[in-house]
């Protein structure tokens, strides 16, 4: 019976040797206490080796980490849903809006070019600036008003008109 004691005692002291040494080996001294929140983070191995009350500390602010960074990439997974609908409305509106001003582009192009329609006259064979102001305005007598708008291209007040000659027509004063 001594020696079964014996053997069993000696197994039990070589294991629990070989478990210290092994142990101490494995896990080696105890590290630092880290800090998570300066950004100080533990390995694996060095988790092995602090207390239990320092490891629950540690996972406890881990998994409280964990969980409000979830919460905040739900939030922004929402707002970034919210932006998007905001970018197609946006899109919508600015297709709309294209749209409208190539129509307002055409519009006034079109307006323009029938102004200077309207602004301009053709002289014809036989035209005169008092039958001229008669067609335009209505009143021959305003052919001074057609003289100084054209000036330049009509010389003196006295000089007859080329046909083909381009006049312009002043708007009228006071509209």
């Amino acid at each position: 019976m001594s020696v079964s004691r014996t053997g069993i005692a000696t197994g039990a002291l070589t294991l629990a040797l070989a478990a210290g040494l092994l142990g101490g080996c494995a896990t080696g001294p105890v590290p630092p206490v880290k800090d998570p929140a300066r950004g100080e983070f533990y390995t694996g191995p060095e988790m092995m080796r602090v207390s239990a009350a320092e490891r629950d500390r540690y996972c406890s602010w881990m998994e409280n980490s964990l969980r409000e960074l979830k919460e905040h990439r739900a939030a922004l997974q929402v707002r970034r849903d919210s932006l998007r609908v905001v970018a197609d409305t946006l899109r919508r509106q600015e297709i709309e809006v294209s749209s409208q001003s190539r129509e307002l582009s055409t519009r006034i192009r079109e307006l323009r070019l029938r102004e200077k329609a309207t602004n301009t006259y053709v002289v014809a064979a036989g035209d005169n600036l008092r039958k001229i102001a008669r067609t335009v305005f209505g009143d021959g007598g305003r052919y001074k008003e057609l003289y100084e708008a054209n000036k330049a291209i009509i010389g003196s007040e006295s000089a007859e008109l080329k046909a083909g000659t381009r006049l312009t027509i002043p708007h009228p004063k006071g509209r």
